[in-house]
């Protein structure tokens, strides 16, 4: 081989490897909702292999599934949201290894609406949003339907967002792997015990709850009554909080 043809081939190996470390672009999916089609874009920025790729389906299902639950459109949900973007909304997602805002970490955010000097996205820590473990990113979904501005209610809409995934799978709307229900159950903390007590998912700590039944699918859920009394409960917050004409206080 030339001097040559070797310097060549050298040269094209640290082209591929340059661009590799630079990231790959975003990827983007059209998802088919109630009012019309809404875009996700994830960007995995420097994280790992099939964190874009798992993002993205992950999101598309959540957003149709949101919607069947709560018997609301997500385009006027999210419309102080993403109002800006015009046309069809797109629904940004970009990976960080901080998210820090203002000086001070908070680990992931949802700033589609722009209050914070940043992207104009949901942003999160890949060690808090990892592969199979999609709490943090489902949370950040919630806000397009659960926000309420003042510190004294935000508490709310906090509660309803991290909720919403292990009330919708319990109800059979949300088709989530045994590792993904336990990871957020473990991601917000009350559920935790039970993978390490034995116990069938979602079986509650307290003696007052409902018995869960088998589905079809082989997988635990509460009984009718519980599941239709949450969804009722979701359906009245959501249009409650879907009434504000702004999000005027960022949640995280």
């Amino acid at each position: 081989m030339s001097h040559s043809m070797h310097r060549l081939r050298l040269s094209a190996c640290a082209l591929v490897l340059a661009a590799a470390s630079a990231g790959a672009e975003p990827l983007r999916v059209a998802v088919e909702l109630a009012e019309g089609h809404a875009t996700v874009e994830v960007d995995a920025g420097e994280g790992p292999p099939g964190w874009a790729a798992y993002y993205r389906a992950i999101i598309a299902r959540y957003l149709q599934a949101m919607e069947r639950y709560l018997g609301v459109p997500f385009h006027p949900a999210a419309a102080p949201y993403l109002a800006h973007s015009g046309g069809a909304p797109t629904i940004r997602l970009i990976g960080r290894s901080e998210v820090v805002l203002d000086g001070q970490r908070v680990g992931g955010v949802n700033n589609s609406a722009g209050l914070f000097d940043t992207e104009r996205a949901i942003l999160v820590e890949y060690g808090l949003a990892e592969v199979g473990s999609p709490a943090l990113v489902l949370h950040e979904l919630g806000h397009f339907f659960y926000d309420l501005p003042g510190a004294q209610s935000a508490w709310v809409a906090e509660g309803f967002a991290s909720f919403l995934p292990l009330a919708m799978t319990a109800a059979g709307y949300l088709p989530l792997s045994v590792e993904e229900r336990d990871s957020i159950a473990l991601h917000w903390g009350p559920a935790a015990h039970h993978r390490r007590r034995g116990s069938t998912w979602p079986s509650s700590a307290t003696s007052a709850s409902p018995t869960p039944t088998a589905s079809p699918s082989g997988t635990t859920r509460p009984s009718r009554r519980s599941s239709s009394c949450t969804r009722s409960l979701a359906r009245r917050a959501t249009a409650a909080f879907c009434a504000r004409s702004s999000p005027t206080a960022p949640l995280t």
